[in-house]
């Protein structure tokens, strides 16, 4: 507990300016802004706009402004301090975990994540990127939407644990540019420009651009002259860019997306060659999507999409046979259509329903690992799949209000899958709420599990695999205290069958994905949330979550029991703001029977604007006490756990025009 001290005595430093602060506003001129997030729309949840209060469902909203607060950089880093929450990395790519599930090495394939309602999920792994593969800058977002649990009786397949909905910023006005340096030669630039017409036109265009040298790791598994002792030399670097275009008019958008990573691969995984400069991955990703809504007369309302896709992946792998230096690759494709259609109609004012249907057609689904010229690994699985929803939300007696959805999937690998939900909403006052709270979820098979074989690295293909499944119950208060202060407290159990996973089978020595076995998890998470006037906000979230395999009794892989989480935007002066968030995390078992040890992480960062406040000037510290950490690695790491940054400094200059 020592090493909170330091974070307390900078707290207690600030204070006062906050302070000071606070005494010179006009409370009684001040937007809450508390009272304002709690009224946001949140559409996530039910495919409509609804309160936070009144979603069947327990909803973190994050905002553009927490995001320029606290410093994020990238959709991993928000995940990270949200509650129920925890992430992992590699060195390649970045993992999200959620109530005690996170699969290392999984590629986030049982989260759906999505960009102004459209999934982001490819074909060949059913995976999406959250680290600097996300694609999107954070510049052009205006809120992203968490909607914990199960969410495949409206979204279908991979919505298991959340649905992660980004939306892109709309009816504004005028350039934002913001440039970054720091530590180990990070470079990054990301411009926004939008403007809204006389006619309603609003149009948005944003890009950003961003690179990383990245330094010199030490791994003692490799610790030997022949492997460098040890030191993979600035091989973790990465560099990367995205666009988005939007158009907006009169209720129809047209949005495109496209982004390019290249990363650098340091860590010797899947058999590379170690410290050999050549070993890297590419993840690109190019869509469009079209989408219009309207108003019909009495209370209902049409909506429909259609979007088109397609993603990259190339692995460089160098290895060494008999002295012999040779490059093995690796590469996926997909290439994908959807579309989705919705009517919603409130026949009177305590009943409201909606209906959709969507389709995806995923014409490619590709994979193939080659050595030199010989080809070892290939396939392609083209497959497609429907889903068909129902729900209506109808207010029993005043306050009581009950939401049920349904949907049915059909999938041309796995068949069908029925998926429900429920939620019985106990409104206590406009402030406060009880959920109760079930649902069932499902995840189909991807291509690359289905059809995956290599018998030179001792691989057969997979057998009568079937859908994960997963079914939770929850319970929910959530409560508004006072203007400035909110909190939740919810109480989660599920159950998993059918988990998908690598196993080695005794009668032939080959290992194959198959439905492995049983998961069970209950936990509790609390929040508390403050937003005071003048610009002092907070967080402190706690969870205790334990997931183990049912048949075993064994906790998960990569599945801390502790999560404690803090974060503090205090105003030092009026035009210098500063900010920090602290991390506690227990420790995690690894793939291989080992533990890592518990951390405390601390990031701050300190703004200064001028008078107009369109310049500002950012410095940030993460790792403020430079703790040595590690994650779990998966099974393609010769090390069990992979060790992470120690301190590191960015500085950042902000343009509003």
């Amino acid at each position: 507990m020592h090493s909170i001290f330091p974070i307390v005595c900078l707290v207690l430093i600030a204070l006062p300016g906050s302070q000071r602060a606070y005494g010179q506003s006009d409370t009684t001129d001040v937007d809450f802004e508390l009272e304002s997030l709690l009224a946001m729309p949140v559409s996530s949840a039910a495919k409509y706009d609804q309160k936070v209060l009144d979603a069947p469902a327990s909803v973190t909203i994050i905002t553009a402004k927490d995001i320029e607060e606290y410093g994020y950089q990238t959709l991993a880093e928000i995940l990270a301090s949200q509650r129920g929450f925890y992430v992992s990395y590699d060195r390649n790519y970045d993992y999200a975990g959620v109530r005690g599930f996170g699969r290392p090495t999984d590629f986030n394939n049982r989260l759906l994540v999505l960009i102004d309602g459209t999934a982001m999920n490819e074909s060949t792994y059913t995976a999406v990127g959250i680290g600097s593969d996300l694609g999107i800058p954070l510049a052009a977002i205006d809120r992203i939407e968490i909607v914990r649990g199960p969410g495949s009786a409206l979204y279908g397949t991979s919505a298991m644990f959340a649905v992660i909905n980004i939306f892109q910023k709309r009816q504004t006005e005028g350039v934002d540019v913001r440039l970054r340096a720091g530590s180990q030669n990070n470079k990054e630039a990301q411009a926004v420009v939008s403007n809204r017409f006389s006619n309603g036109l609003d149009v948005l265009v944003a890009g950003g651009w961003a690179s990383a040298r990245g330094g010199s790791l030490y791994f003692p598994e490799y610790d030997s002259p022949e492997t460098n002792n040890g030191i993979a030399r600035n091989l973790d670097w990465d560099r990367r860019h995205e666009v988005l275009d939007s158009l907006g008019f009169r209720g129809a958008t047209l949005q495109v997306r496209s982004n390019d990573r290249t990363k650098g691969v340091p860590t010797g995984a899947w058999g590379a060659l170690f410290n050999d400069k050549e070993s890297a991955t590419r993840d690109g990703m190019t869509s469009a999507m079209m989408s219009y809504g309207r108003d019909l007369k009495r209370g209902q309302h049409v909506f429909a999409r259609a979007y088109a896709s397609s993603y990259v992946y190339d692995g460089t792998i160098p290895y060494e046979f008999e002295g012999v230096r040779y490059e093995a690759g690796d590469e996926a494709r997909s290439r994908w259509v959807g579309g989705e259609v919705q009517f919603r109609w409130d026949p009177n004012a305590a009943l409201r329903m909606i209906v959709g249907l969507d389709a995806q057609r995923h014409m490619r689904a590709s994979y193939l690992y080659k050595d030199e010229d010989e080809l070892l690994a290939s396939f392609d699985a083209p497959y497609s799949f429907w889903g068909a929803f129902a729900q209506a939300e109808y207010e029993i007696v005043h306050d009581l209000v009950l939401t049920a959805s349904a949907r049915r999937d059909q999938n041309s690998f796995v068949g069908g899958a029925f998926s429900p939900r429920a939620a019985l909403l106990y409104k206590l006052s406009e402030r406060g709420a009880i959920k109760a709270l079930y649902g069932e979820a499902f995840r189909a098979p991807s291509p690359n599990e289905l059809y995956y074989e290599d018998p030179i690295a001792d691989f057969k293909r997979s057998v009568n695999l079937r859908p994960e499944r997963i079914r939770t119950t929850e319970l929910v208060w959530e409560q508004q205290v006072s203007r400035a202060l909110s909190g939740s407290v919810a109480l989660f159990n599920y159950g998993m069958r059918d988990l998908i996973d690598t196993i080695n089978d005794p009668v032939d020595s080959l290992n194959a994905f198959v439905n492995a076995f049983r998961v069970r998890a209950n936990g509790v998470e609390a929040e508390l949330n403050i937003r005071m006037p003048a610009g002092m906000r907070g967080f402190a979230s706690y969870t205790l979550q334990d997931a183990r395999e049912k048949e075993s009794g064994r906790t998960l892989s990569n599945s801390p029991r502790h999560l404690l989480k803090s974060g503090i935007v205090i105003p030092l002066a009026p035009r210098i703001t500063s900010s920090i968030i602290v991390r506690r995390e227990s420790a995690r078992r690894t793939v291989y029977d080992t533990q890592t040890s518990p951390f405390l992480l601390a990031d701050a960062k300190v703004s200064l604007h001028e008078k107009s406040n369109r310049l500002a000037i950012e410095f940030r510290v993460r790792n403020i006490f430079n703790a040595s950490y590690a994650y779990p690695g998966g099974f393609e790491h010769v090390q069990d756990r992979i060790v992470q940054d120690g301190r590191a400094f960015h500085v950042g200059l902000s343009l509003s025009l």
